[in-house]
């Protein structure tokens, strides 16, 4: 009796230690029908496969989670197995133990996963797509007019990355404000403000700007060689014209005044061109006799010159002949009678000689020939040339 229990007892352990083993052989995949299964080491795999097979990644920084898959002979999964992975080119994706594939610079690249003697690859290609472009940093472009100047535009992917080596498309709104061509050279051709536009890759960005007018003559258009007496204001404004290197009047523009009389110099303030690009100018002469004159200059532009004949000293700035005696064709002096005391005047800071033979003063009393006002001195040309060595402005 007590051996026959004693029997039992072993029979009923043996049962359990059998079932428990089938338990364990059902729980790791060896044996039953079971969708999944674990496995001891490579112990029963037989294929490994990895999901997706081929994808792109469309920013530098993307992620992407691959799968792998390992399953038995018959098909069934098998999970908790450790695989290893590996990309062929590290410059392009980096892959994490755990399958995350992190976009590293344009280009393609294979991830390879492996588990024992099996592996798979699935190809991924990095092209970064452009999100948004950027010209001229983002910001205006101001050129003179009939200048060059170079503009660049770089595009960016959606997590701010640059995008090198890609083609730009360029476009002017107003080609008669700014030209530009495909490498982005702009080229200032008339004033004005306008857009260039940059396209990289269907994207496109504008970019302001503005063409500044460059000054490029500048003259003497009214009140030029007037007459006025010494300390005394001209009759009309002078007024000067400044226009672009194309033509154009410039408005807005500032014009430095400078005075020049027999004895000195000095600075007569600034004026601002209008709409047509005119600048006036009312002048009272100095008291000094002699020539005097106005010089109007812009930055970058030769300066205009303004002349006027002031009564008591001045010599005209057009000659002509009087009429007045015999063989007179030198024309008119402008003279006051004191300048007449001794053997030279000083007539518009030139030098005459009132001695010279064959003059029409040669000896004559200042008194009797000049008012003391103003005169008229008759001089014979073709014997006393006094006008040989002075040059009409």
């Amino acid at each position: 009796m007590h051996g026959a229990v004693s029997l039992g007892v072993k029979l009923a352990s043996a049962t359990a230690a059998i079932c428990t083993v089938i338990g364990f052989a059902y729980d790791w995949g060896v044996t039953g029908g079971s969708a999944t299964r674990r496995s001891v080491g490579t112990f029963g795999a037989t294929w490994v496969g990895l999901t997706p097979a081929v994808d792109t990644m469309k920013a530098i920084g993307d992620t992407l989670h691959m799968a792998a898959t390992v399953t038995d002979k018959r098909g069934t999964a098998i999970v908790g197995l450790e695989t290893k992975w590996s990309v062929d080119h590290p410059e392009v994706a980096a892959v994490n133990p755990d399958g995350t594939v992190i976009a590293e610079s344009p280009g393609s690249a294979t991830i390879l996963v492996t588990l024992g003697t099996l592996n798979a690859r699935a190809a991924i290609i990095v092209r970064p797509v452009s999100a948004v472009v950027h010209v001229a940093s983002d910001s205006a472009v101001t050129i003179p007019e009939g200048t060059a100047h170079a503009v660049s535009a770089r595009s960016t992917d959606v997590r701010g990355h640059v995008l090198a080596g890609r083609a730009i498309h360029w476009h002017s709104a107003d080609t008669t404000v700014v030209g530009i061509d495909s490498t982005g050279n702009l080229v200032g051709i008339g004033a004005g403000h306008t857009t260039v536009t940059a396209t990289i890759d269907g994207v496109s960005a504008d970019a302001p700007v503005t063409v500044s007018p460059v000054a490029g003559a500048l003259a003497v258009v009214e009140g030029d060689k007037q007459h006025a007496a010494a300390g005394a204001s001209l009759p009309q404004p002078v007024v000067v014209l400044l226009v672009s290197r194309r033509g154009r009047p410039l408005a807005g523009q500032t014009v430095h005044l400078r005075r020049i009389d027999a004895t000195a110099s000095g600075d007569f303030g600034a004026v601002t061109t209008d709409a047509n690009g005119k600048a006036r100018v009312a002048w009272r002469l100095t008291d000094v006799p002699g020539r005097q004159r106005l010089e109007a200059t812009v930055d970058g532009v030769d300066s205009a010159v303004c002349r006027w004949g002031v009564w008591g000293g001045a010599r005209r700035e057009r000659s002509a002949d009087s009429g007045h005696g015999f063989s007179d064709f030198a024309g008119d002096l402008l003279i006051k009678g004191h300048q007449l005391g001794g053997t030279l005047a000083d007539i518009g800071c030139e030098g005459l000689c009132l001695d010279l033979p064959g003059s029409a003063l040669h000896g004559r009393a200042a008194a009797g020939t000049i008012s003391d006002r103003k005169a008229f001195a008759h001089i014979e040309s073709c014997s006393a040339g006094v006008f040989d060595r002075v040059s009409d402005p």
